[in-house]
Order: structure tokens, then sequence, then C-alpha cells
């Protein structure tokens, strides 16, 4: 009886979490996109879906001296221009879901993976703390970054899902030994890399974070790490190879503006900064930097039992540093944690205790 019951109230709140999401999308899709790599994405899939070619001939009917091809990040061929030559199975998959239902049908899909993504963050961790799960389901599924990225036609709810699977998927392995557990790993990992180009280094992530549990699970790793990190090094040794037969063996150059030639590796620590420890530029984002380490002081202090007028005088610089910040430049902070310090706080406070169980120490690598 407790069982059943327990399965029902998961039920619902997985319910209540789907129609949610569905609102959001009925609130807010009104048919535009926000961004230029959402357009390049769905114009690729309407170009594959509606010729059959990932290229696309005659552009140089109206565009004569080939410098005003109006798409950035496209590619320039000697016959064709290609908007997206890397992750195919993307822009196929968008093509096909907005030939058959339009932009709200591309969109309702994205917040789907958000959903099974928050679904299967959830089920992991009530497996490793029982009660857990619930927080955990809402927590990613309306209060994480995925829930505004999410929704956007860049494949973040897919690749994030694929790597939820593959959690999913580690944890029944080491834990359970069931086989099923690596075709959840396989399945998710594959997933990651086909939709994003950030798999290959989350793939890569996931093998090195099982060698964590220790010497006594290794051998019960080791077909995890294998998964993981053989996928990923035969996907970035293969992407060039797939991309060449894209563009049908022509010489492509990618076209202006561009920003100088930049690695996998390299742009994702870009991307990093600029998303997760960027405060701004300038004295902007030097007063929120400070302000976010004074929280984090307050927060540390408080936890460690530091008196409270210490800890009151760390709190009340914080907020004063936050709120001169906001009067210089009252503009959006685009760094995870610099807009939300807590978050790096938790991570200082697990303790050795926390990482006792091998399991525990997979999830938190």
């Amino acid at each position: 009886v407790a069982r059943r019951a327990l399965r029902m109230r998961w039920f619902r709140h997985g319910v209540l979490l789907a129609a949610f999401l569905v609102g959001v999308v009925a609130l807010t899709q009104n048919g535009a996109i926000l961004s230029a790599d959402e357009g390049v994405m769905l114009l690729q899939g309407r170009v594959v879906a509606e010729t059959g070619e990932w290229g696309m001939s005659g552009v140089d009917d109206i565009d004569l001296d080939r410098e005003w091809f109006g798409m950035e990040s496209a590619m320039r061929g000697d016959t064709q221009w290609f908007l997206v030559a890397k992750t195919p199975l993307y822009p196929l998959m968008v093509g096909w879901l907005d030939r058959l239902g339009g932009l709200g049908l591309v969109v309702l899909v994205h917040a789907a993976a958000l959903w099974l993504t928050a679904w299967c963050c959830a089920r992991v961790a009530e497996s490793l703390r029982p009660g857990l799960g619930l927080y955990v389901l809402w927590g990613v599924g309306v209060a994480s970054p995925l829930f505004f990225d999410g929704f956007w036609v860049i494949a973040h709810a897919f690749g994030t899902l694929g790597m939820a699977v593959a959690a999913l998927g580690t944890w029944r392995w080491l834990s359970r030994r069931r086989v099923d557990g690596l075709a959840l790993v396989t399945l998710g990992v594959a997933l990651a890399l086909l939709f994003r180009s950030e798999g290959v280094l989350a793939g890569l992530a996931l093998a090195a974070a099982v060698a964590a549990v220790g010497p006594r699970l290794w051998l019960r790793a080791a077909p995890v790490a294998l998964i993981a990190g053989a996928s990923s090094i035969a996907v970035y040794k293969l992407g060039p190879a797939v991309q060449t037969a894209l563009l049908g063996g022509e010489q492509a150059y990618a076209f202006a503006p561009t920003y100088g030639e930049s690695s996998l590796l390299a742009s994702r620590i870009s991307a990093f900064e600029a998303t997760v420890i960027s405060g701004g530029r300038g004295l902007p984002g030097v007063l929120a930097a400070l302000a976010a380490l004074l929280f984090l002081a307050c927060f540390v202090s408080w936890r460690m039992g530091a008196r409270p007028e210490v800890v009151r005088l760390v709190g009340a610089a914080s907020i004063a540093v936050a709120a001169l910040r906001f009067l210089v430049s009252p503009d959006l902070i685009s760094g995870l944690l610099v807009a939300c310090p807590v978050l790096l706080a938790g991570w200082l406070l697990v303790g050795r205790r926390h990482l006792a169980d091998p399991y525990l120490r997979v999830c938190g690598v």
C-alpha cells in the first residue's frame, strides 16, 4: 500500500510538472524565435525537408559577389551555402517537426526533453536519498538554468537529457549491476554526442567521474568508462569526415563575420567564463564579483559558526556592494555563480563524510 501511494505521488508530481511546462509553451510561444542560432537550425531543417539536400543552391543569383549572405556562421562552398554542417541529426529532427506541426511543436518537444531530464535527475536523487527526488524534479524542471534554455531551438534540452539518462544508467549499473544501466549509458552518451558539440566533453567527463569510485569498484566501472570515453573520442575524430560528407566534398569557408580560429576546448572555456563566472565588464564586473565573494564569505562563516556580528557585517557589505553594482550599471549578470553564489557555497561545504559512499562520489564529480 505504501509503495502504491508513493508511486501515485510521483505520478501526480510528474503530471503537474508536465502540465506546467506545456502551459509555459502555450503562454510564451508566439511563432517568433529569440536568437540567430535558432534561425540557423530552423532554416537548415527546412532546407533539408523541402529540397532533400543539405546545401542551398541558387544563392549566387541574389548575391553575385558572395559578400552579403544574410546568415551569420554559414559556410560557403564552391557552389552552395551550408547553414549547419555539424550535429546533423538535430536540424533534421527540427525540420521534420517544423513541417509536421510548426514551431510550436518544435518547442513542445524541447519541453518534453526538459521534463524527461528532470525525471531522470529525480530518480537518481531518490535512489541516493529517499524523499529527495521530488524536490530535485521541481528544482531541475523549473528552478534551474535549463528552464530558461530548454525552450530554445538550440538543443540544450536534448544534450542535457542525454547526460541525465547516462547518469541514471551509471547509477543502475554501479549500484545494482543492472544490464539495462549500460544500455541507458550508451543511449544517453549517444544522445548528448549527436545533439551537442559539448557532448564530447560531457562523455569524457563521465568516463573520468567513474574512476572516482575507488579501486574496489574499478572493474565494475570499467564498462561505463569505456562506453563514454570511446564514444566521445570516436565522435570527435569522425566529426570532420561527417562534415565533409554533408558538404558533398566541397571546400567550405566560414562566412564573415568571424571571431578568429577557436578549438572546441577554447570555445567551451570562453562559454564557461561568459555563462558561469562573468559578472560583466569593467567596474560593474568587479563589483558583481566582489558582492558574490562577500556573500560566499558570509554564508560559509555562518555555517562554520562565526560570531553573529561578523556574519552580519560581511552580509551587509555584500548587499551594499551588490546595490552599488546595479546603481553603476543596472543590467543582467550572465554568470550563474556570480548571480547565485549560494550554488558555489553548497559545493564548498561538501565534506569528506558526504562523499564516503562511492556512488555519491560519481554523482558529485
